[in-house]
């Protein structure tokens, strides 16, 4: 019975999660035309540097986890913020969350941290940071299908290569890793790659 009832106490709060992201993922979408008219109105500095949406192939197996799991592709909206933004080595450092939506029921997560981010006058950029991301994975090996990944709040890191379309809209390919950098036993990692489209305040 024991067993029973965690059980449906993961499930359950699994569920929550990943609606609770989508809820953000729907809001920001249904927002967008609302936040721009803002954007035109506002001559105070904009809250957001950067806004981006993405489709990544989760847990492609061969890469720094190198072991696959698990299957299908996440839906992923990372959002960049103005405040607390400095300069280094030619670019700039701003903090950044977002979260990664499973698309068959795998492990999805939300993440926050901060970014480094430089553009070239010939439209490229590139960024590269560090944060955390809190998942709704399996932390042992409970399930074949899915990642050991030892802990529940694990180590995040991207790496991103775009042009710049427009003033305001880039494409970019996208990698990012998490583990937790064997502070535990258990720790496969868990890979995502793909493309994502940016708009840039």
């Amino acid at each position: 019975m024991t067993n029973r009832a965690t059980t449906v106490w993961w499930v359950n709060r699994s569920s929550i999660i990943i609606r609770l992201q989508l809820l953000l993922t729907i809001l920001c979408l249904l927002n967008a035309p609302v936040i721009l008219s803002a954007r035109e109105a506002n001559t105070q500095d904009d809250v957001l540097s950067k806004v981006t949406i993405g489709l990544l192939a989760h847990d492609p197996g061969r890469l720094w986890s190198w072991t696959r799991r698990e299957d299908g592709v996440v839906f992923h909206v990372d959002l960049v913020f103005n405040s607390l933004n400095f300069p280094l080595y030619s670019g700039t450092i701003r903090p950044n969350a977002g979260w990664n939506i499973s698309s068959t029921g795998a492990t999805s997560s939300i993440f926050g941290g901060c970014l480094w981010e430089r553009t070239f006058e010939n439209g490229l950029y590139i960024s590269t940071g560090i944060g955390l991301a809190l998942h709704d994975g399996e932390l042992g090996y409970d399930k074949s299908d899915r990642k050991a990944l030892g802990s529940r709040v694990l180590l995040r890191i991207p790496f991103e290569i775009g042009y710049r379309l427009t003033n305001k809209y880039g494409v970019s390919f996208f990698y990012e890793h998490k583990s937790n950098g064997f502070l535990f036993e258990d720790n496969e990692g868990l890979d995502e790659i793909g493309i994502r489209i940016s708009y840039f305040y």
